[in-house]
């Protein structure tokens, strides 16, 4: 359900916002003394970085810190040992000892609520004729957050540490498999994400120079992969025109019991402007050495499903994944980026082209930027975690409408868009499609057209002190689908003309936030959206026409302070009527604090 609603969101905007929180020390803690006014005057601020800040809302305050991207680990603050402190009267200490000084070495963040999701069931059968289990929970409530910790400058200038874990707890013990909200945290209630320490940063600003090393729990998402997992070490080495890493160490499972293994790679990166050139070459690699349970051999056969029968320690594996990366800024207006990646999948084939790519962005005029791709994938690319080793796509899910998930095959995808922008308004018109190599044995091998378009604005006063609006509309087509005019509808035996033939999407979101106010002082912002889609699929059952189903969404945050805040969120989406007319109006609610320290 809330990738419904995100799904419908996630093309409607792409404007510049404001700087995150600037954490950053940029002098020593001082003495009792006054410090001289020079001090201020030689301590540099740093410079923003527009790509960083790409594609957050232009509204949020400097003072809303987002929450770590799962994907990447969280920027600590910069060490205070690479900012220029001449001037400066002060003296370090390892230990914070006073209260302002443990402020700006420590940050503490904890984000803790309730949540309750509703999806009754509504006494219908479901799709084939079967009524659904004893014991379905049409309620499930849970007590759930994340919290941060990140430290600099302790007991080295250069010293520093990050935390990072999630937990979710069911407050009603329902059971999991009889239910029809199953989320990730069902089979672990706290997953530490991040716990380690470094010495200097990873980071282009902190950093513009030199070694740095990081130890215990990371995560990384080199080449386009699931987020490797793994308690290890990093080391790094940075300079003007050359980045260099590599990490190991033992992979980490989270929700999911699967074997570990230990991951490795390593990473390089060369800019060629050291010499004239306007050319970015970089390399991610990762490879895994994995021992995959398989069932045992020599166990009686008692018919029993995977995952009852014994299992036992197979064959070790290495699963490895290269990516490599070319930028070139073509003109002042242009640039070019090309991509490869090749996978393994320790089936003893040896690498293979996984898929290649290229995109072109180019500055028409000051206000029209276009942008074009083109992308061969090869059916046996890997899709997420070396660990399970898959093909399968299976964040389109949602559009497969439960027909199956089955392996893609070699396919070809082109697209473009234009997005033309001016002070506060922005539209824009994109196209593309999807072709299968080869011809689709099942749905999911299907390739597709579409288009569509997306407005932003302000329709009463300005982004910053009235509603920012969004909205948008796109039509996919299916290809080789039941409803062609050729075909009579999916036959038994034959699946590749089930599943959707056509889809119409629209969603409009709206924002609004308090105005003129300090960041001391209590402020909101509440924002809400709809989406409604129509659908056309055919199965060998039956053929549907203009199947609709909508949902929407709501949130308010409430500032008490700078460090408190109140957060309130409500969804609610409807199932599919023909494909699961047992499942009623599916709703989710969310109540939370967040406090920082």
């Amino acid at each position: 359900m809330m990738k419904s609603i995100s799904v419908a969101t996630v093309l409607l905007f792409a404007a510049t916002a404001y700087g995150d929180v600037d954490l950053t020390v940029k002098e020593l803690p001082p003495k009792l003394n006054m410090r001289p006014k020079k001090a201020h005057k030689k301590v540099a601020q740093e410079p923003k970085d527009d790509k960083k800040d790409e594609g957050k809302d232009e509204g949020e305050e400097s003072g809303d810190e987002e929450k770590p991207d799962e994907g990447k680990p969280a920027e600590a603050p910069a060490p205070a040992g690479n900012n220029d402190l001449s001037g400066v009267t002060g003296s370090f200490k390892p230990i914070p000892t006073t209260a302002r000084d443990f402020r700006e070495r420590v940050k503490f963040k904890i984000n803790a609520g309730i949540q309750l999701d509703n999806s009754p069931a509504d006494g219908d059968f479901q799709r084939g004729g079967l009524a659904l289990p004893g014991g379905f929970d049409n309620n499930r409530a849970w007590i759930l957050g994340d919290a941060v910790v990140a430290a600099h400058d302790i007991v080295l200038p250069s010293l520093g540490g990050y935390f990072l874990t999630g937990f979710a707890f069911d407050a009603l013990g329902g059971v999991d498999t009889r239910t029809a909200t199953i989320l990730p945290y069902d089979q672990e209630a706290l997953a530490i994400k991040a716990g380690y320490a470094e010495y200097n940063r990873d980071d282009r600003k902190a950093n513009s120079g030199g070694m740095w090393l990081r130890a215990g729990r990371q995560f990384r998402q080199d080449g386009g992969a699931l987020f490797a997992y793994f308690d290890g070490a990093t080391i790094g080495y940075r300079m003007k025109s050359v980045e260099l890493s590599a990490f190991a160490g033992q992979r980490v499972a989270l929700y999911v019991n699967t074997p570990k293994g230990i991951e490795f790679g390593t990473t390089a990166m060369y800019d060629m402007k050291s010499i004239n050139l306007p050319i970015k070459l970089s390399a991610d690699f990762m490879g895994l050495r994995y021992t995959p349970l398989v069932p045992d051999p020599n166990a009686i056969d008692t018919g029993a499903e995977l995952g009852d029968q014994t299992l036992i320690d197979g064959d070790a594996q290495n699963r490895l994944l290269l990516v490599l990366t070319g930028s070139s800024d073509i003109t002042s207006k242009g640039k070019l980026e090309v991509r490869a990646r090749m996978v393994d999948a320790g089936q003893g084939d040896g690498f293979a082209l996984g898929r290649a790519g290229a995109r072109l962005r180019w500055n028409l005029s000051p206000t029209l930027l276009f942008m074009g791709d083109v992308e061969q994938r090869q059916g046996g690319d890997l899709a997420y975690d070396l660990a399970a080793v898959s093909n399968v796509d299976v964040v389109n899910v949602a559009e497969q409408l439960g027909v199956g998930l089955a392996a893609p095959v070699d396919s070809t995808r082109v697209g473009a868009r234009l997005d033309w922008r001016k002070k506060e308004s922005e539209i824009l018109v994109f196209g593309g499609g999807e072709k299968a190599d080869k011809t689709p044995v099942v749905t999911d091998q299907r390739g597709y057209l579409e288009g569509g378009a997306a407005l932003a604005g302000s329709p009463v006063g300005s982004r910053g002190a009235g509603v920012w609006a969004t909205g948008q509309y796109t039509y996919r087509k299916y290809l080789d689908g039941g409803h062609d005019n050729d075909q009579m509808g999916s036959a038994f035996g034959d699946s590749s003309t089930s599943g959707i033939d056509q889809m119409h999407e629209m969603a409009v979101d709206a924002t609004l936030r308090s105005s003129g106010m300090k960041m001391s002082a209590r402020r909101w912002r509440a924002s809400g959206g709809v989406f409604y889609r129509i659908y056309d699929f055919s199965s060998p059952y039956r053929d549907v026409k203009q199947e609709g189903r909508g949902g929407g969404r709501g949130d308010l945050n409430f500032w008490f302070s700078r460090d408190l805040r109140l957060e309130l969120a409500f969804e609610a989406a409807q199932a599919s009527a023909v494909l699961a007319p047992e499942i009623g109006l599916m709703v989710s609610a969310r109540a939370a604090m967040e406090a920082r320290f």
